[in-house]
C-alpha cells in the first residue's frame, strides 16, 4: 500500500462520515442502503427514496460521489485533506444540488451516522463495516439471513413499516461486522444499537472516543480527526456565548450562515458585518451542539476565521 493511500476501513468510515454531512443539507425524505451497481463492481453507500429512486451513491470500491446529475470523484482525498463538510459541500455545488440546512430536522439520524463512523474506526479496533441487513446487488435481493440470525432481535423492530416499496423492515437494520462476525445491529429508524444477545450496546452511545488524549491529533498517516472537542475550538465558541443568533437573525440565520460559509469557501473574505459574523459563528456552534462533529480542515480554518474578526473588532472598539 502507498504511503497515503487508504486502507478499505478508512474508507469505510470516511462514507460514513461524508453521509452524516450530506444529510445536514438535504431536505427530503430519504433512506440509507448499500447498493453494488455495475453487476456488483461496485459498493455504494447510498440515499433512495422511498419508491427507490436514487438519489446520491458514495462508491467505496472507487473515488466517486454520484447523484442524478452527475458525479464527482477524489471524495475520499477530499475528505482526509478538507474535511468532511467541504467536501460535501464542494461536490454538491459541482452537482448543482440545492442544499438547505435541515441539521435540526435530521439530528438523530446525522448522530447515528456519527456513531457508525465513530464504531467503524475507533471502537472496532479498524477492522469493522457497517453492513445493510437488506441485500441489493445482481444476484440477490432480500433480506440477508446470515446476518439476522447471528442476533436475538427485538419484537417491535420486526413491525416497522419498511423504509421503501419492495423491502421489509430489515432495510433498517446494520450489522456492526468484524471479519464478517456480527457484532451487533444498528437500527437506522430508532437509533438503537444491541449485542448478539438482544441486550442494549452500551458502547455504541458513548460520547468519546476510548484513545487516549495524545493520540487524539492524529492517527497514523490518515489525516480525519477523531471527535473530540479542542481547547482551541471551545475558546472560539465562547466568544459568542452572550449572542443569541436566533434572537437577531430569526428564520434567516440559516441562509445568513450559510452564505457566509460559502463566501469564505470560495474567496477566503468574511462580510463587513460584526453581527453577521457573529450569527455565523453561533451557528457554527449550534451545528457543533446537535450533530457532535468539531469542525475539521477548511471548517476550522473557517471557524477559526470567524473567531479571529471578533477579535479584531474587539480590538478597534477599544482603540
Amino acid at each position: 500500500m502507498a504511503e497515503n493511500e487508504l486502507s478499505p476501513n478508512e474508507i469505510e468510515y470516511l462514507s460514513w462520515k461524508l453521509m452524516s454531512r450530506a444529510l445536514e443539507f438535504i431536505d427530503l425524505d430519504l433512506h440509507l442502503a448499500d447498493l453494488h451497481p455495475g453487476g456488483g463492481q461496485y459498493d455504494c453507500l447510498s440515499l433512495i427514496t422511498k419508491d427507490s429512486q436514487v438519489f446520491l451513491m458514495l462508491n467505496r470500491n472507487g473515488t466517486s460521489a454520484a447523484t442524478n446529475t452527475g458525479s464527482v470523484h477524489d471524495i475520499w482525498e477530499n475528505a482526509t485533506k478538507n474535511g468532511s463538510r467541504s467536501t460535501i459541500m464542494d461536490a454538491f455545488t459541482e452537482l448543482d444540488v440545492d442544499m438547505r440546512d435541515v441539521i435540526e430536522e435530521k439530528a438523530d439520524i446525522i448522530l447515528t451516522c456519527n456513531r457508525m463512523a465513530r464504531w467503524i474506526r475507533h471502537q472496532s479496533k479498524k477492522k469493522g463495516r457497517a453492513i445493510c441487513c437488506w441485500i441489493d446487488d445482481t444476484y440477490f435481493v432480500g433480506p440477508s439471513k446470515n446476518l439476522l440470525s447471528q442476533v436475538l432481535i427485538p419484537g417491535l423492530w420486526t413491525t416497522q413499516d419498511p423504509p421503501r416499496e419492495e423491502t421489509d423492515w430489515s432495510a433498517w437494520i446494520y450489522a456492526l461486522t468484524i471479519d464478517e462476525k456480527v457484532i451487533g445491529l444498528v437500527n437506522m429508524k430508532t437509533g438503537d444499537a444491541i449485542n448478539p444477545d438482544g441486550t442494549r450496546m452500551s458502547q455504541w452511545y458513548e460520547k468519546k472516543s476510548p484513545l487516549p488524549p495524545k493520540k487524539i491529533k492524529k492517527v497514523e498517516s490518515f489525516a480525519e480527526p477523531i471527535e473530540n472537542p479542542t481547547e482551541e475550538v471551545i475558546k472560539i465558541y465562547r466568544k459568542v456565548a452572550s449572542f443569541n443568533g436566533y434572537n437577531v437573525f430569526g428564520d434567516q440565520l440559516a441562509s445568513v450562515a450559510s452564505s457566509v460559509a460559502e463566501g469564505w469557501l470560495n474567496s477566503g473574505r468574511l462580510p463587513a458585518d460584526i453581527e453577521v459574523i457573529k450569527g455565523a459563528l453561533f451557528f457554527e456552534f449550534r451545528r457543533t451542539h446537535h450533530t457532535g462533529q468539531y469542525p475539521e480542515g477548511k471548517d476550522l480554518l473557517y471557524v477559526q476565521a470567524l473567531g479571529n474578526a471578533i477579535d479584531e473588532q474587539k480590538a478597534q472598539d477599544r482603540n
